[in-house]
């Protein structure tokens, strides 16, 4: 008997969805990045219950026609791409056409939506697989409304965090959005207050939003280009800093991502600036051609693959470089001009005469203290 079988359709999506739709927030990434790539100039973002009870988005954009609603709740169904060469081309935040068939898959959606086109709007329901469409009113654009989340799927709901949390997260994936596109305006309400009022702006206007204005005003720009590549936004001088990475925003192609890598090359310009535990503040942006890019390598989307990183590691760390070059270096703040005090240690005469290896290797100096132009040379002495 044969111990090998095909999953039946509603198992198979209910795993694909789950690669997508992890919780509320990706909802909400999903449904913006959709109204970004229509071109919207102002987008409107309700969450109620943490998410779960509600997530609505709304936009001014081009809109869904009437004949293209239906086929957008199919999964690999979208307009970004038609042949496997688009794949290296893409500049769209979308492109896999998996988003509303995913959401559909665990949630109750509805679409409201026209174009410019068109004199009637076209309301879309989804409900346990069963799609309806039928004519309504609504202006140019699109409204998304996701209720229910995860109904069909409980188990799912013990892996989430209390809906306070959720809406926290919710709002960090708008705001940031709204760094990447300062020019469109956003709106975020969580249970009928508003949390998020950005009109367009500017790009360090809106870091005095997401960052705070304090921290805004410390901000440094920076800016770098040679070839397809370009690296450009702001970082925080030495007198600001974080215990943890959270206030570091990288973007490729007005694309989120992240990068442990990137996070690295932008600290290490900071060694001996800024005191060792804290983190500088950043928003990077990187303007590469697409072909030396690969975006299709996570689920979500949140990482990429570089054809040449270590140009792009480099660029970004001379960059910043060049933005600290005022501020002096400092010996005693994590880049001290002998050996750590363990390898001191080492050294000392008692130690060396009852270490049984005999006596220490002589200590490397420490390659994090170094500059990206010297740090080759010190990695191989």
């Amino acid at each position: 008997m044969s111990v090998i079988h095909v999953l039946p359709p509603q198992v198979a999506v209910s795993i694909a969805a789950g690669e997508v739709v992890e919780r509320p927030p990706s909802v909400v990434k999903e449904m913006v990045e959709n109204a970004l790539d229509a071109d919207a100039a102002a987008i409107s973002v309700e969450v109620a219950s943490g998410g779960l009870s509600l997530v609505g988005v709304s936009d001014n954009g081009c809109g869904i026609s009437r004949a293209d609603a239906p086929l957008a709740l199919e999964r690999f169904s979208t307009s970004k791409i038609r042949t496997l060469a688009d794949l290296s081309a893409i500049r769209t935040l979308c492109f896999r056409g998996e988003a509303l068939a995913a959401i559909a898959a665990v949630a109750r959606l509805t679409i409201l939506t026209r174009t410019a086109a068109e004199l009637e709007a076209t309301r879309v329901t989804v409900r346990d697989g069963q799609v309806a469409v039928e004519p309504a009113a609504n202006p140019v654009g699109c409204s998304m409304a996701v209720s229910d989340l995860f109904y069909n799927t409980p188990a799912r709901l013990k892996f989430l965090k209390s809906p306070l949390r959720e809406s926290e997260l919710c709002q960090e994936t708008v705001a940031r959005y709204a760094l990447a596109y300062p020019e469109v305006a956003f709106r975020l309400t969580v249970d009928g207050r508003e949390r998020l009022v950005a009109p367009p702006a500017t790009s360090l206007e809106r870091l005095g939003l997401a960052l705070g204005r304090e921290a805004a005003a410390e901000m440094l720009p920076i800016a770098w280009e040679a070839g397809e590549l370009r690296v450009h936004g702001y970082v925080s001088s030495p007198e600001v800093g974080r215990s943890r990475r959270d206030g570091q925003y990288f973007y490729l192609n007005h694309r989120p991502i992240r990068s442990d890598l990137l996070a690295v090359m932008l600290e290490r310009p900071y060694a001996g600036r800024l005191p060792l535990g804290r983190s500088p503040l950043a928003v990077v942006y990187l303007d590469l051609d697409p072909a030396l890019v690969d975006i299709n390598v996570h689920p979500r989307k949140a990482e990429v693959r570089f054809a040449q990183e270590h140009a792009v590691y480099q660029a970004l760390s001379q960059a910043v470089s060049a933005a600290l070059a005022p501020f002096p270096v400092q010996e005693t703040w994590g880049c001290p001009a002998g050996p750590s005090p363990r390898r001191r240690l080492r050294q000392s005469p008692w130690l060396r005469a009852s270490s049984p290896m005999g006596s220490p290797k002589r200590p490397k100096r420490w390659a994090r203290c170094a500059t990206p132009t010297s740090w080759l040379a010190l990695s191989t002495s």
